[in-house]
């Protein structure tokens, strides 16, 4: 028994050709060479290049060896700030945490920079005003500019070790809060990423006064927003991990403000 070899039908072996799809063979019953395929039976290669092989997701460009450092900054910021959907649901966030934690890194300083500069001419700006109707004199005022820009300078020095404590902190309280209501589907370095790339929000910190709660306000959302596509989970879960341990602070904000405010009124009635 053999078979045509354009779609497989069994022969016996004296066919001219193949009565199930008419593809003609040599004499004798001898196989003809199968048709050659054509452009269209081919299929073509898919159109974005960081698809990795399987259909799976696609490099995040800022990890992206194919492309500039540069370029995959700026690309990852915009996907981030003007495209999160797209950025959490078609990217690959469960891979390895150092091109995050380096992301996380370089916004960081940027936003330190510009609030150093801000302060630096906050302070220099109130000094003038301090010295012309003020009492205090000029070269004292001069001392605390130079001390406080001393002390913003040093201060960027130590940005790596509070972004870095500040990333594992932060994700593994996510991380820990998505397990308890099972809603962590994949691992912490997928957490941790998520955490690290909406540092993107931190280029806001170039608006004077309101750029740091725009940036703070729109991290919560990326967060809720990147748990729950990451993760494959829910978004009152993902909300759940973030929202938390912001409503924790807040009650403990509160119950010290009342502690505070019973404190003095306790005095003030013994003083009495």
């Amino acid at each position: 028994m053999i078979k045509c070899p354009n779609c497989g039908f069994d022969l016996n072996g004296d066919e001219t050709k193949c009565p199930n799809c008419g593809y003609v063979l040599k004499s004798g019953g001898e196989m003809a060479p199968p048709p050659p395929q054509s452009n269209l039976d081919i299929p073509a290669p898919p159109a974005d290049n960081s698809y990795n092989a399987g259909g799976r997701k696609k490099t995040i460009p800022f990890a992206d060896t194919t492309i500039s450092f540069f370029d995959g900054l700026f690309e990852t910021i915009k996907l981030a700030l003007f495209s999160p959907s797209e950025f959490f649901e078609n990217y690959e966030f469960k891979t390895s945490i150092g091109n995050g934690i380096l992301f996380a890194l370089i916004l960081s300083v940027i936003s330190a920079v510009f609030s150093l500069i801000y302060n630096l001419i906050f302070r220099s700006s109130f000094t003038s005003m301090l010295a012309r109707w003020g009492n205090i004199p000029a070269e004292q005022l001069q001392m605390q500019n130079a001390m406080g820009m001393f002390t913003g300078v040093m201060g960027l020095f130590l940005i790596p070790i509070g972004v870095l404590i500040g990333l594992f902190v932060m994700a593994g309280i996510y991380h820990l809060l998505l397990m308890a209501v099972n809603g962590a589907k994949n691992g912490f370095e997928a957490t941790l990423n998520v955490v690290a790339y909406t540092s993107a929000v931190l280029v806001f910190s170039i608006i004077p006064f309101c750029g740091s709660t725009i940036a703070w306000i729109y991290r919560i959302v990326l967060n809720i927003m990147g748990l729950q596509r990451v993760h494959e989970t829910t978004t009152g879960k993902a909300s759940f991990a973030v929202l938390l341990p912001y409503l924790f602070c807040c009650l403990c904000f509160v119950i010290y403000i009342v502690f505070i405010l019973g404190a003095v009124g306790l005095a003030a009635a013994n003083s009495n």
